[in-house]
């Protein structure tokens, strides 16, 4: 069904038995929360724990993020436990846990592990570490293990 109305901000409410268990605001949907719009500025979906906090949110539409944040359901600013994001600018791809990437995909196709990937070159493709990496050719000539360096297209360089 559709539902329109002239008045400013005027949220639709679904519920049942009196109790409310959806809300559609001009700022995103909330199931489980009466305040879909107030966790992190352009959200889209949020979903609410008991406590009407939020457990899964979806975030997107904003200049420099989208993405999936998982939290416990607390409230406060370290709420959020877990995330998929997308970066805008860097057109990078990250995962993390409580508030710290631990995982980032670049726009090359380079994966870094509990690091952001180094510049290879761009004929290669690389999973780096901390302190290690292993670098293919993308012609499929060439396969290399590394410790603390990594090759931009021209030169080795040492960590």
């Amino acid at each position: 069904f559709e539902v329109w109305s002239d008045q400013a901000a005027v949220p639709m409410v679904f519920g049942t038995s009196n109790a409310e268990q959806m809300r559609l605001t001009s700022t995103g949907l909330g199931i489980g929360t009466s305040t879909p719009g107030s966790f992190a500025g352009t959200t889209n979906l949020v979903v609410g724990g008991g406590s009407g906090n939020p457990v899964l949110t979806l975030y997107g539409g904003a200049s420099t993020y989208s993405g999936v944040y998982f939290a416990d359901g607390a409230s406060g600013s370290d709420r959020y436990r877990g995330f998929f994001e997308y970066n805008h600018s860097t057109d990078s791809l990250t995962i993390g846990t409580a508030a710290s990437t631990k995982a980032t995909l670049d726009s090359s196709g380079n994966l870094g592990l509990g690091v952001t990937p180094s510049a290879w070159g761009s004929g290669f493709r690389a999973f780096e570490t901390a302190s290690a990496g292993l670098m293919s050719n993308t012609n499929g000539g060439s396969f290399f293990l590394m410790n603390n360096a990594y090759y931009n297209g021209t030169n080795w360089i040492v960590a």
